[in-house]
């Protein structure tokens, strides 16, 4: 059995995978025009954009609240 952290390394590998297997099939698809290509090139995007919460990716409001703390720490 694995642990908590191992079982999650491993869909995370496998989301990031997708992405790098899915902007590879869209070049493909550019290249070639098959419409499988642009298919699956599109569901492994759509993997990784709906399976991103697993990823301790920051949103952009996140970004700027981070930002606008530190602004605040250094003014001081």
């Amino acid at each position: 059995m694995q642990n908590g952290r191992e079982e999650n390394s491993g869909k995370v590998a496998a989301i990031w995978l997708n992405l790098f297997m899915g902007i590879y099939n869209l070049g493909l698809y550019g290249y070639s025009e098959h419409w499988f290509n642009l298919v699956v090139g599109s569901l492994n995007i759509g993997v990784w954009v709906f399976f991103r919460h697993y990823l301790s990716i920051p949103s952009i409001s996140q970004i700027r609240a981070n930002y606008r703390r530190a602004l605040k720490h250094w003014e001081k």
